[in-house]
This record gives structure tokens, C-alpha cells and sequence, in this order.
């Protein structure tokens, strides 16, 4: 009898159990990459030097800017997945 009993636990021990998915939440895009993009001050008044920097600190903004955007798709293609 004692012998049964355990086959019968052994037995039961391999019942099916279900699988549950559980939703995860989607992963927050950092805030730097969602803060404003810096924008260069204009001197007054603008010389020809100035009017250079200006355009190195406008191209470098806007490059920043860019990587910014490219790490939102990024995290969005990961999303997606």
C-alpha cells in the first residue's frame, strides 16, 4: 500500500501546469534623450569669426540632436521585438 501511495504522488507531480504571460511594461525613453536640443546664442553683434562658430555650435546641436533621435528608434525597434 505505502508502495502505491508514492507512485501515485510521483504520478501527480507531473501534471501539466500552464504557462501565464504576464505583460511587461514598455521600457521609458530617458529623459536626455528627450530633453530640447541646445540652441547657441547669436552674439550682437554677429562678426564674420562669430558667424563661423556660430555654424560649428549649430552643426554640432544639430548633430547631437540626431544621435538623440537614432537612440529613440533604437529603443522603439527594440520595442517592437
Amino acid at each position: 500500500m505505502p508502495l502505491n501511495l508514492c507512485l501515485v504522488l510521483l504520478l501527480t507531480s507531473c501534471v501539466r501546469t500552464g504557462t501565464k504571460y504576464v505583460p511587461v511594461p514598455p521600457v521609458p525613453i530617458p529623459v536626455s534623450l528627450l530633453a530640447d536640443c541646445a540652441v547657441p546664442l547669436i552674439p550682437d553683434p554677429l562678426t564674420w569669426g562669430d558667424s563661423l562658430e556660430l555654424n560649428e555650435h549649430l552643426l554640432n546641436a544639430l548633430e547631437q540632436c540626431n544621435h538623440d533621435k537614432a537612440a529613440i528608434r533604437q529603443i522603439e525597434r527594440e520595442r517592437q521585438k
